[in-house]
């Protein structure tokens, strides 16, 4: 009886069980991320990783299983008030939203990328930082044609949606000549190590999975506009994994290797930018040549009638 009810406690533990849980697992991965970061290898390291994942896989069952209930309570509470009303229903406005975020964090990002390039006289970090700051302006430019165009303006709204496109390819043929300096030019495995990357990497698997996952979202969503911000978003979390695969090889390996391996991810990233660019200038050409036809139609029948 004693272990039934401690498995049902586990299964939906009360809030004061949950804060002790939650703070657990904050100190025990940040325990755990330190130890890696010092090449700390007494026999404690172990336990401090065991626990570590223990309260992380709890944790997040605890989210997962409580995750309904929540939704449920924040919607309540976001209907009484009009701006978190769109924001929890209207998908459309809530991308808006996330992709005025990404616009600032890109910003940050792209500052960032080029003191980097300024301290390790770094020709591929200033690229990196020239790209980041026109994937910002190309998300902030989309954002201020989706908020001019009205509602009911399909064919501006497409418009859009296709210059994107073509921004999108104009950038990563830009690209292409920073990616083949990356790949011949050694200076480039000179970024921080240890704490950063393994932060580093974690944030651009999340933006991937993040950006994938928005991609089916948004195709479900009929907004050429929010669909141009998702293929954004999308294109931003591929590159991203380029300068990571690049400070991650020249920490941990000895250089062999390197160059191929950077030239494949570098070249299969401009690539995939390239093929998005023309799949949107295609559809949205092929859509623009649908509601032509539309409104030659209904015009047809007018006269008709």
């Amino acid at each position: 009886m004693k272990k039934n009810r401690f498995f049902e406690f586990l299964k939906s533990p009360n809030g004061i069980f949950l804060i002790i849980v939650y703070l657990l697992t904050l100190a025990t991965v940040a325990a755990s991320l330190i130890c890696v970061a010092t090449d700390f290898s007494a026999p404690a390291v172990y336990v401090v990783y065991a626990a570590a994942a223990i309260t992380l896989s709890y944790s997040v069952y605890t989210l997962v299983r409580m995750g309904k209930k929540m939704k449920k309570k924040i919607s309540s509470v976001a209907d009484k008030y009009s701006f978190t009303k769109k924001f929890v229903h209207d998908y459309g406005f809530r991308s808006s939203a996330f992709a005025f975020v990404s616009f600032v964090v890109n910003a940050a990002y792209a500052v960032f990328e080029a003191i980097m390039g300024i301290v390790f006289r770094s020709v591929w970090y200033g690229a990196l930082s020239g790209y980041h700051f026109a994937l910002g302006a190309l998300r902030f430019a989309v954002l201020r044609g989706a908020r001019k165009a009205d509602e009911g303006d399909e064919e501006k709204k497409i418009g859009i949606y296709r210059a994107c496109g073509f921004a999108l390819i104009g950038l990563s043929v830009a690209m292409i000549p920073a990616v083949t300096q990356m790949v011949l030019s050694e200076k480039n495995t000179e970024v921080s190590s240890g704490i950063m990357i393994y932060a580093t990497a974690a944030y651009t698997f999340y933006r991937v999975i993040l950006a994938v996952s928005n991609i089916f979202k948004a195709k479900r969503f009929n907004d050429p506009a929010v669909q141009a911000l998702r293929n954004i978003g999308f294109v931003d979390a591929m590159t991203s994994l380029v300068p990571l695969q690049v400070a991650l090889i020249g920490t941990f390996s000895e250089g062999e290797g390197m160059p191929l391996m950077n030239a494949a991810t570098g070249g299969t990233a401009c690539l995939m930018t390239i093929g998005i660019g023309i799949g949107m200038s295609i559809v949205a050409n092929t859509r623009l040549r649908r509601l032509k036809e539309e409104k030659q139609n209904a015009g047809r029948k007018s006269k008709q009638i």
